[in-house]
């Protein structure tokens, strides 16, 4: 495990298995305030690992720019060929994912057809 990143309303807690896999556990809220600290982190986990997954149990809100940045993260991944995708979405940000069109794209960690 690595230390954790953190702005106001998000933070990001790192673990490493030793399979060059990485979950990123993700808490509070992500909004235009602080997504760019997602995207740091994503960037920062992809060089490393061949399989990241972003953990969304402690997440209880998103916007646009959060929905951007999960976006970005799958590109970035893509580009690198490591798998990507997001787990245990709940709540509204699970509707959000759902309205969207996102949760079966990002969960699966496919590109929607």
């Amino acid at each position: 495990m690595s230390a954790d990143d953190t702005s106001p309303g998000l933070v990001i807690t790192r673990r490493d298995s030793t399979d060059r896999t990485t979950v990123l556990e993700l808490a509070g809220y992500i909004d235009l305030s602080n997504g760019r600290l997602l995207t740091d982190a994503i960037t920062k986990t992809i060089a490393d690992v061949r399989d990241i997954s972003l953990d969304l149990t402690g997440l209880t809100f998103v916007d646009s720019t959060g929905l951007r940045e999960f976006v970005t993260g799958y590109h970035q991944a893509a580009a690198a060929g490591a798998g990507y995708r997001i787990v245990n979405p709940v709540g509204q940000v699970k509707q959000v994912l759902e309205m969207t069109g996102m949760l079966s794209f990002l969960t699966d960690g496919r590109p929607p057809n």
